[in-house]
Order: structure tokens, then C-alpha cells, then sequence
């Protein structure tokens, strides 16, 4: 008797360690798996982000195309560019960039800010003539609120309820139309900013 109890200790013995083994084997294999996704999600977050740490949306080259000529019947769900910029904003104001190809130069369209109450709408354009970069900031809140103020701007607020891309749009125009010509109602009424003028 005293044979056999000593056999079932054994057996025990052997049955707890092979699953302590299995234990660890899992264990070290979730930390493996864990860390090899870990790096690859880290890799295209980082491919994702620029080096100044924001979400680069890439390039639009939606106004070069004849048939959006007519910005206002444009429909920029259509543009991946402006569809990312649109989910930025919406997505409390995540900082993010992209570059706006028109016919004779580039506009780098940027968000940043830390909700949709604290948000600003930049367009930048580099003049290769005056070495310099012309800019014009505006707060969100300002250009949400500007079709109301003057009802020359009417027409941009059916763009936000068109879908982020368009929603995108409707604030990228409404923001370079107030540096182009209204930058009087931009600086003074709506707190923007630049170098237009």
C-alpha cells in the first residue's frame, strides 16, 4: 500500500509540473506574441504621425480635377484626405495635417487642439517669391458660427451635415475665404489670426 501511494505522489508530482510547464510555455508565448503586436501597431501608429506628432492625413489633389472645380457641389467623401481631416476634428480636435494641392501652390491644412471648444483651423501657403510662409488661424467655434454672422457664408454651413469630408471642406474654404476676403470679420469678430493682410 505504502508502493502505490507513493506512485500516485509521484503521478501528482509529474501532472503538476507538466502544468506549471504549460503555464509557462503560455505565459512566455503571450509575452512574445504580445510584445512582436506590440511593435507593429507602434510602427504604424508612428508611420501615421509626422515628426512634429501629428496625424498625417497625406495629400488631396481634389481641386486639380476639373470636375471639383465648383467647390461648393463638390463631394469630398470622395477624398480620403478631407474624409481623415473631417474625423480629426470631430474626433475632439486631434491634431492632424495635409497638404491641398491647387493649381499654382500648396496648402498645408492643419488641426490642433484638445477638444472642439479649444480647436484652430491653420492654412499655411509657402510663396517661393517672398521666401515665406503666409498663414491664417481661425477657432473653430468662430468659423462654426460665421454663417450666421454674415449670410455671405450661408452656403458653407450645408457642408457640415455632408459627412466628415465634406464637413472638412466646408472649414477649409469658409477659413481660406475669410483670409482671401474677409479678413476684417476673421481677425475682429472671430478671433483669428495670420499674415494675410
Amino acid at each position: 500500500m505504502f508502493k502505490s501511494n507513493k506512485g500516485a505522489v509521484n503521478l501528482t508530482i509529474l501532472i503538476v509540473s507538466i502544468v506549471v510547464g504549460v503555464l509557462i510555455l503560455g505565459t512566455v508565448a503571450g509575452i512574445i506574441i504580445w510584445k512582436v503586436l506590440g511593435e507593429e501597431d507602434s510602427g504604424r501608429r508612428s508611420r501615421d504621425r509626422n515628426d512634429n506628432g501629428l496625424k498625417d492625413c497625406g495629400v488631396s489633389d481634389i481641386f486639380l480635377n476639373p470636375t471639383h472645380m465648383d467647390m461648393f457641389n463638390a463631394d469630398f467623401e470622395q477624398d480620403d484626405v478631407f474624409v481623415c481631416m473631417g474625423k480629426n476634428i470631430k474626433n475632439n480636435c486631434r491634431d492632424s495635417i495635409s497638404v491641398v494641392k491647387a493649381d499654382d501652390f500648396d496648402i498645408t491644412f492643419k488641426v490642433s487642439g484638445t477638444s472642439k471648444s479649444d480647436c484652430e483651423i491653420r492654412l499655411e501657403i509657402y510663396d517661393d517669391d517672398d521666401n515665406k510662409t503666409y498663414y491664417v488661424e481661425c477657432p473653430l467655434p468662430g468659423l462654426i458660427s460665421l454663417p450666421d454672422i454674415s449670410s455671405d457664408y450661408k452656403k458653407f454651413e450645408d457642408k457640415f451635415s455632408q459627412g466628415p469630408g465634406n464637413y472638412a471642406a466646408g472649414l477649409f474654404l469658409m477659413t481660406f475665404d475669410v483670409a482671401d476676403r474677409d479678413w476684417d470679420i476673421g481677425r475682429e469678430i472671430l478671433g483669428c489670426t495670420g499674415n494675410f493682410d
